[in-house]
This record gives structure tokens, sequence and C-alpha cells, in this order.
């Protein structure tokens, strides 16, 4: 994290002595250490030795001040970056140190060492986060809202990406639409999806919950900063009824939407962050409470004190580990929340209207349902991958050009030539394709169900922006006649990743096999989603909802904990 900036001084009336001064200030991230070079008359050279402030803002503001500084060679005149004043302050402070030693009017103490980073530090807080992703900085803010002095550790260099879009219920922009809904019409919805196909994880009172927050949900984001343009359809569900995603003014760039508004509103609150820290520990008193963790940070040790953790660590993070150390229970399921996808990115056929068909080139399921719910009962069925079957009519064969290629799709001019590029016995495709045709004529599927058409929805395509919510009705073909050479098979895997986490009750607190709560420890986010997700994924936008939720509710809570100590 050593970088250097330099440019010709302008002189000035000051009087330094010659020399080279180390001084640090408090950052967003933690302390940045500095290295600045005066000669007689001006400052010369201005390096930072480390830094934790975040790579895409506060890094890059720390260039603009050092150019600003040594341009203009007066503190006063360096103007802060927005969204990043915090790193700004620590910048001001450190330069001010470094004048003061070499006017005389601070101790000098010329600094060498590049290297103060291998040495160990601690840090007080009353909560800390771990995790700097959506639901680490949900619940950081609603936590520092409560008046509490709050760490957040993150792992990467930056704050994580997130989801594009929203859900939500009883919303002014939901109303705008014209449409009903209600709270227990969410609720319902929700919860078919989590216990579909015999899940039995799924919390009923933590979903309702859910749904009655959603809408006071929306109102905090935009407060923080997020602004909105109206509610609609999810992309992927063109027959969603009613509508309830929710989309801002960035469309789909998720960071842009929420992340930078949320890190913003992070700085504002004082909130310490310190990126490139993967906390390893939670650290307990004799009475089991969790006091703290300790996290690496390169080749040193950071211990963070605190009265309260909230884990928002992410699926993949250390979170779920570190609880289990302590006695944290784990819930769900070894089958997982799935989502079929085509490695080259073939076919978007959220309606349905292709056929679809096991390995063995047989028919499984109504292909109008869900895609999600699709992918989760393909996967129920014991199923590592299916295929969508289409003709020349029903997709634009220059589409599939890179999966034909990579082998992701496969191309014939006979149904029998497909299946034996797939290995299937020709004789079963073909008469699966047959009986499929047949159910195509009468308009009428005897086997599944599957309609001959239905109305939904899609973007108006004279929208004058791509996040503007217009949209049109549209009629969509499902029982589509597969018999117009050249014939596709387009492959969609369904991957099997165990949907396991830690347990937590309404309060987001983490519970141990008992029952009990741990004390001092919370937790949001995928690192606690068992009990809000089954096997099916409703719609897009719901891990928003759900995170947002329980991150307001672990801030709150993991705050009022932390008062009363």
């Amino acid at each position: 994290m050593l970088f250097g900036c330099s440019a010709k001084p302008t002189p000035t009336a000051h009087a330094y002595t010659q020399g080279t001064y180390y001084a640090t200030g408090t950052g967003l991230g933690g302390t940045i250490e500095f290295e600045v070079t005066f000669d007689a008359n001006s400052i010369t050279d201005v390096s930072v030795l480390s830094h934790y402030e975040s790579a895409n803002i506060g890094g890059k503001a720390l260039t603009e001040y050092v150019d600003a500084l040594l341009k203009d060679q007066d503190i006063a005149k360096v103007e802060a970056v927005s969204g990043a004043t915090v790193t700004y302050d620590g910048f001001v402070e450190a330069m001010t140190s470094a004048v003061g030693q070499a006017t005389g009017k601070e101790d000098v103490r010329q600094h060498t060492d590049t290297q103060l980073s291998t040495e160990d530090m601690e840090v007080n807080a009353q909560v800390l986060v771990v995790g700097c992703g959506y639901s680490g900085l949900v619940a950081a803010i609603s936590a520092a809202e409560e008046g509490v002095r709050v760490v957040v550790l993150e792992k990467g260099n930056s704050y994580a990406n997130c989801g594009h879009s929203i859900t939500a219920c009883n919303t002014p922009w939901q109303e705008a639409t014209g449409q009903s809904d209600s709270v227990e019409a969410l609720t319902r919805f929700w919860l078919g999806c989590g216990t579909a196909l015999g899940c039995e994880t799924v919390d009923e009172e933590m979903i309702r919950f859910a749904a009655e927050q959603s809408a006071s949900g929306i109102q905090w984001l935009t407060d923080q900063g997020v602004e909105f343009v109206g509610c609609t359809m999810a992309p992927t569900n063109p027959f969603q009824s009613p509508f309830r995603t929710h989309v801002t003014t960035a469309s789909r760039n998720g960071q842009k939407a929420y992340m930078e508004p949320l890190y913003n509103r992070a700085q504002e609150l004082g909130i310490e962050i310190l990126f490139d820290t993967t906390a390893t520990e939670l650290l307990q008193n004799d009475a089991g409470a969790v006091i703290g963790v300790k996290a690496a940070n390169e080749a040193r040790t950071i211990t963070v004190h605190a009265d309260a953790v909230i884990l928002a660590t992410g699926k993949q993070g250390e979170g779920q580990g570190m609880a289990e150390a302590v006695g944290a229970h784990i819930t769900g399921n070894e089958e997982p929340m799935v989502s079929p996808s085509n490695m080259d990115g073939a076919d978007g056929d959220y309606a349905g209207a292709a056929m679809y068909v096991t390995e063995e080139g047989t028919r499984f399921i109504n292909e109008h349902h869900y895609f999600m719910h699709r992918a989760a009962y393909a996967r129920s069925l014991g199923m590592h991958s299916y295929y969508g079957i289409f003709d020349s009519e029903m997709i634009d064969g220059a589409t599939l050009e890179t999966g034909i290629t990579n082998g992701s799709v496969v191309k014939a001019d006979t149904i029998e030539e497909l299946a034996g590029k797939l290995g299937m016995n020709a004789d079963t495709l073909a008469n699966t394709v047959a009986k499929y045709n047949g159910y195509c004529d009468t308009g009428v599927d005897e086997e599944f169900g599957k309609p001959a058409e239905a109305t939904g929805y899609v973007f108006d395509p004279d929208r004058a922006n791509e996040y503007d919510v217009d949209s049109i009705e549209k009629v969509y073909h499902l029982l589509n006649r597969i018999d117009t050479a050249p014939y596709y098979a387009v492959t969609y895997v369904v991957p099997h990743t165990s949907n396991t986490n830690c347990t937590i009750n309404i309060n987001t607190e983490v519970l141990d096999s008992a029952g009990s709560a741990i004390p001092g420890l919370y937790a949001n986010g995928e690192v606690a989603r068992a009990q809000i997700f089954g096997l099916i994924y409703p719609q897009s936008g719901v891990s928003l909802s759900f995170y947002l939720t329980y991150g307001r509710v672990a801030g709150q809570n993991a705050a009022k904990y932390a008062q009363s100590k």
C-alpha cells in the first residue's frame, strides 16, 4: 500500500526544517501513515505508507489530496472529495502534524521504517460488524444510528457488490401501479416458495415479519440516499402479479444503487471500516459471551474488543466456522436453493416456451413454472442438468454460437441426430417430441398441464431510460411445435451446494444447540439465511429485502445490548 506523488513545489513564506517527517491521521478504515518531505520553503513529496481506505473511494481520494497539496502548498486549499470526507479529515490531521513538525511547532519525529503495518493492533468498539457487504453495511448503519461506536471488518480491499432490485409490498411505489397487495399475500407467496418440495427449515414468523417490514425498509433505504424510481415485475418473472420489484435510478447496477449510498452514509456516521482484514476467531469471556474477534491484516494481528458482534460474512465467508467454534447451531438442508444456468449464456426462456427434458430425453415438468422452481424440482429428482429443446422458429441460432463452439449447446438437422449427439436413445427423444407436438396441436398438455398461452409483461421498448419501470402486456405462446430444422438442445446445469447456516431467532441472535442465544453474537445475510429461504428462490430482489429487514434488526439489537453493558 506504499505509493508516492510529487510535484514541482510553489515557494511559500514557510521556513521548514528540511527532512522527511512521519505523520498519521485517522481515516474511515483506520490509521493512515504518511511520510512528508520538505525543503526549506516547500513540501516536495508526500508518500502514503499504509492505509485501510476502500481502493475506489478513500484510496483514490488520498491520491487527489496529495496532488492538491503538492500543487497549492496549502492544506486549506485541499478540498474534500464527495464520499471521502472521513479520509479527508485523516489527511488534514496528518498534514497538519507534519507541517507542525517541520516548522518546529511540534516535536520532530523523523521516520524511516515503512513496515509499521506489521505491528499488532487493538481496536475498541461497542458493535463490531464482520463483513462490508450489503448485509453488513445495513447492520452497521442501523447500529450507529442508535448512537454506538461501530467498527466493520472486511477481508477485501473495498466493500462488496450486491443485487440490483428489492422486493416489498404496500409502498407508495407499488400503490402507484394500481395493483393491490397485502402483507398476508406476500407472506403466503414467500412461504410457499420456502416450504415447497418438502423443505422444513423455513420459519414462518421470520417470513411474516420481513413482509411486514418491507415497506418501512424501502423508506429507510431512501433515507440513506438510495433513489427509487418505481415498482414493476421481476425481469426474470414476466407473470409476477402484483408487481413487487422496486427499481432504482442505477437500474441493474447494485453497487451504484445501494452500496455507494450505504458506504457514504457509513462515513457520515463515523463508522470505522478496516479493509484487507480477515476475522479469524470470536473472542469470549468466562461466561461464554462474545466480546470481540481476532483478525489478520497482512503480517499483523488485529484484536477488536466489542460488546456485541454481528456476523455478515456471506455464504462463503468465515462467519459460520467462527460461530460453530463458539457453539452455534447450524440449520438447513443439504439440498440447494438453485438457479439453472447455461455456462455460455444461452437462452433466457423465463416464460417456458421451450420443451425441457431429462438426460434420458423425457419431459419432467410443466415448463411454464418459474425457472427457479424448475431448477429446484430438477434437483429434487436428483438431476444435475437438463436440456431445453428448441427448433429454429423458437430461438435465434446466431445467439447460440458460443455455446455450440464450447459444447453447452448442441445443434442438429434432425431430432434423432440431436439425440445421438446428446447420448440419448433416439426413439425416446423422438417420441417425446411427437407427443409434445400433439399437445401443441390440440392446445392441451395432457401430461403436465402447460397452458397454450399466458399473458405477462415486458418492459416498454419505447421507455425513455433503461431504469424506467414502464411495462406493457404481452401474450406468450407456450405450446410451440418443434418441427423446423435445425434443432437445438441447450444444457442447463443445476449446481449442488448445501444451504446450511447459523441458526438465529427473530432478534437475529445466534442460537446454540439448546436453542439459547449466545450472548453478544448476532448474524444477518447469507451466513444466516436457511430459516428464510427454502429450495425455491422466490423472485429477483428477495435477498435484499430479507437482509435489509434483519440487518436493521441486528444493528438495533446489538446496539441496545452494547449499551446495556
